[in-house]
């Protein structure tokens, strides 16, 4: 008997102390180091404004604003959010190209990235809250607008979750967006050789306990049937982060009557469809595609130019 409590013992500890080891690297996983962006903007003389404004947990965002100067009034406002450990520098093949069309950008530094403030652990419920307080601000500074939002991967997931919670976004464009955080999840697990039960199903739990939510709750694949704007959702052929069957799951979540656009790029990894021409332009050209936006960049175009003349009559 006494053999028998000292190996259940030696077992028990020996979980523990498995877990514990799973518990460390998953929260290892969490720690995102910081990466400071480039100023490309400058670099690239576009003229542009660093807004600072709050998000959730009194916490503060530092964000591009990449302006049209002979266009103050913008009727047409596009949001690129970054990925997961990402910035906007990373996103600026995408935030210049929409800039050069016409568009006025707010490119995103979610919290715990580039220069916004860390609030650990970050989460997709985070990167929603972040979306929704620049879109307070977009509000309070350009009150007419239409609104489109593009994201990467976490910010992909971000931006269909947000859109189904926000009716007045005009188009949404996600790039290798997951359809469930809980199976991205899952996934990790398998490829690190955990035991899906009981330690899998045991860190599962624990992680939704840590992020404060559960991973069903917020998972994009709930969401994208409640989103009104059209979308566009774009994958990488190659991609060994995001399986492309997520891609469908999320079409075929979406309503019979507003199917999303869908584009696969070929010989595209995760990031560099990023950098692909074929991606900026698939982006730009859905966006132009949308009801008033083309006639509110041209009416800006317009309303400048008569501007202009009536100065030079004076």
């Amino acid at each position: 008997m006494q053999t028998v409590l000292i190996l259940a013992g030696i077992i028990l500890l020996g979980s523990a102390l498995y877990l514990w080891l799973g518990w460390k690297k998953f929260l290892n996983a969490f720690q995102i180091e910081l990466e400071p962006n480039q100023n490309l903007p400058e670099l690239h003389n576009v003229p542009y404004e660093t807004l600072y404004y709050p998000t959730a947990n009194q916490k503060i965002l530092k964000t591009w604003l990449l302006k049209q100067p002979d266009r103050p009034d913008n009727n047409a406002i596009a949001i690129v959010a970054h990925g997961w450990t990402r910035n906007s520098s990373f996103l600026w093949p995408i935030s210049y190209h929409l800039w050069k069309a016409g568009f006025t950008v707010v490119a995103l530094n979610a919290r715990n990235h580039g220069e916004s403030d860390v609030d650990p652990p970050m989460s997709v419920y985070k990167y929603v809250e972040d979306l929704q307080a620049t879109m307070t601000v977009i509000r309070s500074l350009y009150p007419k607008a239409s609104v489109l939002v593009a994201g990467h991967s976490l910010g992909g997931a971000a931006s269909i979750i947000f859109s189904g919670l926000t009716p007045e976004i005009k188009g949404v464009a996600a790039l290798c967006p997951f359809s469930s955080s809980r199976e991205i999840f899952l996934m990790d697990i398998r490829q690190a050789k955990v035991p899906l039960f009981p330690f899998g199903l045991l860190l599962l739990k624990f992680a939704e306990v840590h992020i404060g939510h559960s991973f069903r709750d917020l998972a994009p694949v709930n969401f994208i049937g409640r989103i009104q704007a059209k979308m566009l959702l774009i994958a990488s052929e190659k991609d060994q982060r995001i399986p492309s069957y997520m891609q469908r799951e999320l079409s075929d979540a979406a309503p019979d009557g507003n199917k999303p656009q869908t584009l696969i790029i070929s010989g595209a990894t995760h990031t560099s469809l990023l950098t692909e021409p074929e991606t900026q332009n698939a982006i730009l050209d859905f966006f132009l595609s949308l009801d008033g936006i083309r006639e509110n960049l041209n009416q800006d175009r317009s309303n400048q130019r008569s501007l202009n003349q009536g100065e030079l009559s004076q």
